[in-house]
C-alpha cells in the first residue's frame, strides 16, 4: 500500500500482476540475456535495444470453468497480461515467445502482502507478425503471448 497524506490507498491489481511478472523478468537470467533491451511497462524510450519486451495488463472475464470457495475476507481478480516482444527476426522473436511461456505459464508468484495467490496460465496461441517498423534496415517482428493472471486479493 502506498501512504497518502495519511490514508492507506491500495495499489492496482494491474500494479501488482505487472510488478510480479518484472520480478520473474529480472530473476530469470536466461530472458535477461536472451531480451536485452529489457521489459517494459509503460512509454519504450526511441534508443532501446532490440530485442525488448512491453507487457500490458487489463482485467479479465472469469473464465467458465472456474469456482471458488475462500473466504469472505478476499475476492479473486482476474487479469489478462498482454506480452510482446519486439525484435529481428520472425524465428527468433518465436523462440523468445516460447522462452517467456517456459518462464510464465502454469506458475506462481510471490505476492504483495495484501494477495495470497497470484498464478499465471498461458491462454492461446503465440502470435508473431511483421511490425511496420525497420531497424538498421532489418524487419522488426512481434511476438504476442497472452497470460491470465489470478489473484486471491484482500477486501480491505
Amino acid at each position: 500500500c502506498r501512504c497518502v497524506r495519511g490514508h492507506r490507498k491500495q495499489m492496482s491489481a494491474d500494479t501488482d500482476v505487472l510488478a510480479a511478472i518484472t520480478t520473474r523478468f529480472l530473476a530469470t537470467k536466461a530472458l535477461t540475456v536472451a531480451i536485452p533491451g529489457g521489459l517494459w511497462t509503460d512509454r519504450v524510450p526511441a534508443d532501446r535495444k532490440l530485442p525488448y519486451a512491453v507487457a500490458r495488463s487489463e482485467r479479465a472475464q472469469e473464465p467458465e470453468y472456474f469456482s471458488y470457495q475462500g473466504s469472505t475476507d478476499s475476492y479473486i481478480d482476474f487479469r489478462r497480461v498482454t506480452m510482446d516482444i519486439y525484435g529481428i527476426g520472425k524465428a527468433k522473436v518465436g523462440g523468445l515467445i516460447e522462452l517467456f511461456r517456459a518462464t510464465f505459464d502454469r506458475q506462481l508468484f510471490p505476492t504483495p502482502a495484501r494477495t495470497r495467490l497470484m498464478a499465471c496460465l498461458a491462454n492461446g496461441d503465440i502470435k508473431t507478425e511483421a511490425d511496420t517498423t525497420e531497424k538498421d534496415g532489418q524487419d522488426v517482428f512481434i511476438g504476442t503471448l497472452e497470460l491470465l493472471v489470478t489473484t486471491e486479493r484482500d477486501m480491505a
